[in-house]
């Protein structure tokens, strides 16, 4: 059970605001083993993560790919990962783990990739070349995944506690309350 956040904004004052370090502590009981940020152009990236699949420090999150500079953060396991990378042949892996199958999968399929995944898992990527954040969970929601927006920013995270650490100012919306419920 990992946990992580990602903040995107263009108010670069409401960037420099946000306390990294709460941030990474609010979810330190979802990945004890290592945690890690990385910032990139209107946004930050945190994960904390528990080692399960490849225990080694290169598995380590927030993932870069070494070809395209796209970042992924990700939350649970692929099933089928080992399957997936066979697909993948031309493609030179520097880990075992399943959180750089997802990745290159991505960024050989784009988000029909999501199509080919068997497992539980909350995931968010930001195409670097495109300027572009692509987030998925699973299909029955063991993972959580949720989510902020508003006109200025966007916030996503495996818990709501990081949310409202970070979004201050909030009201519900009965309407989807109801929903949610129902």
């Amino acid at each position: 059970m990992c946990g992580f956040t990602a903040v995107f904004s263009r108010n670069r004052n409401f960037l420099s605001q946000i306390n990294l370090t709460k941030i990474s502590d609010l979810q330190h009981h979802r990945g004890p083993d290592s945690k890690g940020y990385i910032s990139e152009q209107n946004g930050f990236m945190f994960h904390n993560r528990l080692k399960i699949i490849d225990i080694s420090n290169k598995s380590n999150q927030p993932f870069v790919s070494k070809s395209s500079g796209n970042v992924i953060i990700f939350n649970g396991e692929i099933y089928n990962y080992k399957e997936l990378r066979k697909i993948l042949k031309n493609r030179k892996f520097y880990t075992n783990s399943d959180t750089e199958t997802i990745l290159y999968l991505y960024e050989k399929y784009g988000d029909k990739f999501i199509n080919k995944l068997n497992g539980i898992f909350s995931l968010v990527i930001f195409d670097k070349k495109r300027n572009l954040l692509f987030s998925a969970r699973d299909r029955f929601g063991v993972k959580p995944l949720y989510y902020f927006i508003d006109k200025e920013k966007i916030i996503y995270s495996t818990e709501i506690k990081s949310i409202l650490a970070i979004n201050k100012y909030y009201s519900l919306n009965f309407n989807e309350i109801k929903n949610y419920i129902s």
